[in-house]
């Protein structure tokens, strides 16, 4: 080679390093216990970790708050916490040996806009995308059986997310507060929607309920307000407290035959519903004019909240008016409680904020929250 292509050559690497090469990789940056890496000393923010390390694991909060690019070599095969509050992080690389994502292994990487998992991944770890605020889309692959508990939390630039066949467990809150969330297919092996699973996606407008899921947990899809629709499969047993609370935009629902148990407030605040139906062959439940009480219509369970009715009165026969149970009626104005009605429950007409005037016999008892603090209370005799 003669000298001005030694000098050329020399001058292309000077002013064109290598991606994701550091200025000087130095392997006493990189403290290790056995093949796990705990700890990271360099100040490089694009950092490329040596395949001749011989990593298979990378530790809890191993990186610092500044680096930006990371490189993972082939052989790791787990990520605990590493990149834990990591906020300048915008792109790091994973090999196709991983196979586990560990607890809270991203959290707070508020710059990181796009992450490609590899296929060999099966478990996804509680928080471990935690208030990713910048992430936008995700494809979780195939192999993936398990999501955990605040996995996509506040991920609130998260658009789509793709959820393979084969996952079998979505964690508590997994995506609480994705706000800009628009559609979501649940895979058919779900079997329990967890806790506030989508509670605060307010634009999330569509959402499948497979065949198979028994139990929708309490807040599931509280404050989903962009919500139009919901069918509720036949395989629902369970439904909790305020699973749909506040979903604005539902019109209708309908309560199939094998639902045994619906838990207070659970359609509470959703102004746009119009009726609650029941089938026929239900053995708990019953439906009378859009209103859902329990089979021997003895308890009032809960009225619609976009109702269109300003005047109602409590049918005869029912004996008590359950927690929440015309939570939000914004239409309604003047409630007739009938005689039967022993015992009106807790925050009962809680934001029913046009109600003037309730009629309540005195022989009912409610406590003091169960109306406005503005309704005109009118007892009878």
């Amino acid at each position: 080679m003669n000298k001005n292509m030694v000098l050329g050559t020399l001058l292309f690497f000077l002013m064109f390093p290598l991606w994701g090469q550091t200025s000087s990789v130095n392997s006493s940056d990189f403290i290790l216990e056995g093949t796990v890496l705990v700890e990271y000393r360099g100040t490089d923010r694009s950092v490329n970790i040596p395949a001749s390390l011989g990593i298979t694991e990378i530790g809890d909060e191993v990186f610092n708050e500044q680096v930006r690019v990371v490189v993972i070599p082939e052989g790791v095969r787990k990520i605990r916490s590493s990149f834990f509050n990591c906020y300048e992080l915008s792109r790091v690389v994973l090999p196709s040996s991983l196979t586990e994502i560990g607890d809270y292994a991203f959290s707070g990487c508020e710059r990181l806009t796009d992450i490609i998992i590899p296929p060999r991944v099966t478990s996804i770890g509680n928080g471990a995308f935690f208030e990713c605020k910048s992430l936008a889309s995700i494809d979780i692959p195939f192999g993936v059986t398990s999501i955990g508990a605040r996995t996509f939390y506040e991920c609130g630039s998260l658009t789509k997310v793709s959820l393979p066949a084969g996952l079998r467990s979505i964690g508590s809150r997994a995506f609480f507060g994705c706000t800009s969330l628009k559609e979501v297919t649940i895979p058919s092996g779900i079997t329990l929607i967890e806790n506030g699973t989508f509670a605060w996606c307010r634009n999330l407008t569509s959402v499948n309920i497979p065949a198979g899921v028994t139990v929708i947990k309490l807040h599931a899809f509280l404050n989903c307000s962009a919500l139009g629709s919901i069918i509720i499969p036949n395989t629902v047993r369970t439904i909790e407290d305020e699973a749909f609370y506040a979903c604005e935009n539902l019109l209708r629902v309908h309560i199939p035959a094998n639902i045994t148990s619906i838990g207070l407030g659970v359609f509470g605040r959703c102004t746009g519903l119009r009726e609650i139906t029941v089938d026929p062959g239900n053995p708990i439940f019953s439906s009378i004019d859009g209103v859902l009480f329990d089979k021997y219509m003895t308890v009032l369970i809960e009225y619609p909240a976009g109702k269109q009715a300003i005047v109602y009165t409590i049918p005869d026969g029912v004996k008590q008016i359950g927690d929440f149970a015309f939570s939000g009626s914004i239409n309604l104005l003047s409630i007739a409680i009938s005689d039967d009605v022993q015992f009106i429950g807790t925050r009962a007409f809680e934001w029913c904020q046009g109600l003037r005037t309730a009629v309540v016999p005195r022989i009912t008892r409610y406590n003091a929250d169960a109306f406005p603090e503005a309704t005109e209370i009118i007892r009878k005799d």
